[in-house]
């Protein structure tokens, strides 16, 4: 008999017919567990009235389970107690007791009943001996028949198996092993999990959630929709997967917790910001006490290692995929700063606190984050948790640092009016101004007012460098004002929210963790790739509002912007799919552009095809805002490189008021929201953190993921609310059991495959089939050989020739460790298919007396593996038995640019070359406008989205 371990690997091992009797049958229906596990809950460190531990109620209960012993007729050499009526036999040579199914049942019901603080009346906190005693028995509970099932429902949510065909995955596989079904089996994993959502009614239209002060209503207040159904029921209900558990779990497992140790060793450099840790808001925490509720706490922030930074985000999506309308959900979901910035955003990583149900977007935000609020309040004071590692109870504390969404809702986060207030910018209070003409209500707010009438009159202009900032107190201030306001009439209380643009009190703000002017930075991907790319190409084609250029020229044509569509959806065969997903004609096909495609082609794209075709100064115009950016998604930035940043911005912006506004009242709408919001950028960057940290397209993402599971279009939300549960007790498992390898995800890029080879004198570099071994270099190929093998020795080209060897592996692709590209030869890749092309590269050659790194591009043609003979060491000097990577490259003629700084062209390829494959940098795109190529080259320090299964690349088989 053995104890059934977190490692062993279920569904690989032998085949029943060679393992144990003893064992097959244990696989069934039985469980193993250690006999010290149960009894080491004796220890008595909490005493009860009446003199009884918490421990030992704890052990009793599950003494009258796991007492008397009886024999099982297949077990009977084992030291066994022959009392009747017992399920417990055990194996005296191995201290090891076995369970059968229907007391394991009853057993992890004690687990669970005094995990959930349930002990018979009793009112104690936790104490280690239970933790650890709990801890040792719940890591070996589960049975094989535990394992098949988890692994088979594993399977059937990350590949999106409907009931149907799990059903008949069952079916076919029961003759190996018996899954159940789905009722079972999540009735099963619920109970392991030990997780539990909580519901709450809301509204039929989602207006908003009965809790905190709506609880006691039974109608909706906004849209007058009853709260029950004639039967008593709720007619709707939200669905929240409380956050505590799911921290506390972290702590369950040992691999967890060492990576929730990036905050603590992360090391803040002054000058430098690199993530939210070396921001300003973390930085001035940590030496702040914790207030909740105005109660001043002892505890400072981030006083204990273990303590957890995140942010929380929101954003609506549309279910079915329209353009416009529709029913929608909108998420919550917590991002976790305390893990590595390259794995916090991994879908697995992600905490879905809920979805707001549809089939409209709330009205009342807060009212479905109240839970939510409560969380945070008792995170903040601290949560009892047990750490695995050490194995003990600490106070586990945790606090929300940002607030991420698009505008909207952060507007409703926030409770202000957004642009019909005179305030309309969440950042600060500069004042705005309306169109004189028409019933256009919105509030706009330029740098510079239109030109007065008057000539007298004085033109408004503010200084970009002194916006007055929203403070955090000026939230109540304003509130109180405006409820004075609604005391005297409610039409004056409207007007007072006008004026200062609040209308109610922030959702969270019960904790001093989150400051309300400042912890809600301008996201990236909502401002720049859904909202100004949009408007800019809008405003160039002539269809933005109905505006013409005015007294600019800054239009294209249409038959021009025909010719920059057809170039686009052209270039998506030459640019590897780690860097876009495919992209069809711009001019006739925008609607299928996502907030990935848009700021991919305005990025790397449009600098080609713009050229020439958008006239100066605009042109230059755009070019400056590509480079801002870029420069917003550094991963690392210097205050005197946000300093620049903010100079570059705020000259933009002037330039753009000049271009596009032209100071004409009626050309104000062109002075968008989002525009503003550039101004804000350096001082998001100062205080939270590069862009690249609270950037959502993570979010998009997982709107895609829920998008996966609908089945129902009458009940969307309810398969959206399994979806989240099934993840979120998967996720419980994961921890509580260490079953991270056991349930493996698609991110296999470290580690070598079976079709991979990597050798140690290049272990940077992984080769990858398909490999011929017996390929022949012709006598021009080996020529380029060995004159790059003359470099290395000095010998006549014609005399290394001679000698080397006739045969030279070559392999198809190459992968550069370390998250690095896959590259394709192009030569086979000619020879297999027309993909996606993920041949063309960036190496770099030291070149010159002063060896210099010079950047080339080119084509990798052939991998060759070059095995140096051992017989001639006087000929081959240090190269003697060694073995040479080479690549064989036609490169272009780039005169030795670098794309990563400027634009880079070409007309001419050159004659090939033969390289070490170490030169090879990264894979590149490239773009035909007319008849010359541009390079598109994502090698520089800045953060860029991959398209991936769980944010890792995988081979589709067209290109890597």
């Amino acid at each position: 008999m053995r104890a059934l371990g977190r490692g062993d690997e279920i569904g690989h091992s032998e085949s029943p017919s060679d393992s144990d009797t003893s064992h097959s049958e244990l696989a069934n229906d039985e469980v193993v567990v250690s006999n010290t596990s149960h009894s080491e809950l004796a220890a008595d460190d909490v005493t009860l009235p009446g003199d009884v531990s918490r421990s030992e109620l704890v052990s009793d209960h599950l003494n009258d389970l796991l007492t008397p012993m009886r024999v099982h007729p297949e077990h009977q050499d084992m030291d066994v107690d022959h009392d009747e009526g017992c399920d417990l036999y055990h194996d005296a040579s191995s201290d090891i007791s076995v369970v059968s199914s229907n007391t394991r049942s009853q057993v992890n019901d004690v687990l669970w009943q005094y995990e959930e603080g349930d002990y018979g009346g009793y009112d104690v906190e936790m104490d280690v001996d239970h933790e650890v005693a709990v801890y040792n028995i719940r890591n070996n509970i589960l049975t094989m028949r535990d394992w098949d099932n988890i692994r088979a429902f594993y399977l059937r949510l990350k590949s999106n198996m409907g009931r149907v065909n799990f059903n008949l995955m069952r079916l076919s596989f029961n003759h190996k092993m018996n899954i159940d079904s789905l009722f079972v089996i999540k009735r099963r994993i619920a109970i392991l999990s030990e997780f539990e959502p909580k519901h709450f009614d809301c509204c039929l239209n989602s207006c908003m959630a009965y809790t905190g002060k709506h609880m006691a209503l039974a109608v909706c207040p906004h849209c007058g929709e009853d709260r029950l159904a004639a039967d008593g029921t709720a007619r709707r209900q939200f669905i929240y997967l409380p956050l505590i558990p799911r921290l506390q779990a972290f702590f369950q497992s040992p691999d967890m917790i060492q990576l929730l140790s990036y905050r603590t060793d992360f090391v803040h450099n002054p000058g430098e910001i690199r993530d939210v840790f070396s921001a300003g808001h973390y930085q001035s925490m940590i030496d702040k006490h914790v207030v909740v509720d105005g109660d001043r706490l002892e505890h400072k922030f981030f006083s204990d290692k273990r303590d957890i930074a995140f942010g929380l985000c929101t954003d609506g999506f549309l279910l079915f995929g329209r353009k416009r309308g529709g029913p929608s959900a909108t998420p919550l979901l917590i991002k976790n700063y305390n893990l590595p910035p390259g794995i916090r955003t991994h879908i697995n990583n992600l905490i879905c606190i809920g979805v707001i149900p549809g089939p409209k977007q709330p009205k009342d935000l807060g009212s479905f984050m109240d839970p939510f609020d409560d969380e945070c309040a008792s995170m903040a004071r601290g949560i009892s948790c047990f750490d695995s590692s050490s194995q003990e109870i600490f106070m586990l504390h945790a606090y929300q640092l940002f607030q991420e969404g698009d505008i909207v809702a952060i507007e409703k986060f926030l409770g202000i009016k957004g642009h019909s207030s005179l305030c309309p910018c969440r950042s600060c209070i500069m004042r705005g101004i309306r169109m004189s003409s028409g019933s256009n209500k919105v509030f706009y707010i330029p740098l510079t007012h239109p030109m007065p009438i008057n000539p007298d009159e004085v033109q408004h202009k503010w200084d970009p460098l002194s916006l007055p900032p929203r403070t955090h107190d000026s939230f109540a201030t304003n509130l109180h004002i405006i409820a004075e306001g609604r005391k005297r009439t409610k039409r004056y209380g409207k007007d007072l929210e006008k004026h200062y643009g609040n209308k109610e009190m922030p959702a969270l703000c019960r904790v001093n963790s989150f400051h309300l002017g400042r912890s809600l930075p301008w996201e990236w991907m909502h401002l720049f790739a859904e909202n100004i790319i949009p408007n800019m190409i809008d405003l160039w084609i002539g269809r933005f509002k109905g505006l013409d250029t005015g007294v600019e020229d800054y239009g294209i044509s249409g038959d021009v912007w025909e010719e920059i569509g057809l170039e686009t959806a052209a270039a998506t065969k030459n640019i590897p799919a780690a860097f876009v997903r495919s992209m069809g004609n711009i001019a006739e096909s925008r609607a299928t552009f996502t907030a990935e495609s848009y700021a991919f082609w305005f990025m790397y794209l449009a600098p080609y095809l713009l050229s020439g075709r958008l006239a100066n100064p605009y042109y230059k115009h755009f070019l400056d805002l590509v480079h801002i950016m870029k420069i917003t998604l550094q991963f690392e930035i210097t205050t005197e490189q946000i300093d620049e940043l903010e100079r570059l911005i705020i000259a933009w912006v002037g330039d753009y008021e000049r271009f596009y506004y032209q100071y004409d009242n009626e050309r104000l709408s062109v002075c968008l929201l989002v525009i503003h919001g550039l101004l804000h950028i350096p001082d998001d960057i100062r205080f939270c953190g590069p862009m690249s940290t609270t950037w959502s397209f993570y979010m998009e993402r997982y709107c895609g993921f829920l998008k996966q599971g609908l089945r129902s279009r009458s009940q969307p939300w309810r398969n959206l609310d399994e979806r989240i549960k099934d993840f979120a007790c998967i996720s419980q498992l994961q921890l509580k059991y260490n079953l991270h390898e056991e349930l493996p995800s698609m991110d296999k890029r470290e580690e070598i495959s079976s079709s991979e080879r990597v050798y140690d004198e290049y272990p940077m570099s992984i080769l990858r089939f398909p490999c011929i071994s017996t390929f022949r270099p012709d006598e021009i190929l080996q020529a380029k050989i060995a004159r790059y093998v003359n470099i290395l020795i000095g010998k006549p080209v014609r005399q290394i020739a001679n000698k080397l060897p006739v045969m030279m592996p070559f392999w198809g692709a190459v992968r550069i460790k370390e998250g690095g590209d896959v590259i394709r030869a192009g030569t086979r890749l000619r020879q297999i298919r027309q993909g996606r092309n993920a041949s063309f590269i960036r190496y770099e050659v030291v070149t010159g007396a002063e060896e210099m790194r010079t950047v080339f591009y080119g084509r990798l043609e052939q991998i060759l593996e070059c095995n140096i003979p051992v017989n001639d060491p006087a000929f081959w000097s240090h190269l003697s038995g060694t073995r040479l990577l080479l690549a064989s490259i036609t490169p272009c003629q780039t005169f030795k640019k670098d794309a990563t700084k400027t634009l880079v062209t070409y007309t001419q390829e050159l004659n090939t070359v033969v390289v070490d494959i170490q030169t090879i940098q990264n894979v590149v795109g490239r773009i035909q406008v007319h008849n010359h190529w541009g390079i598109i080259d994502k090698s520089s320090d800045v953060a860029r989205t991959i398209f991936v299964e769980d944010m890792n690349i995988i081979d589709d088989g067209l290109d890597d």
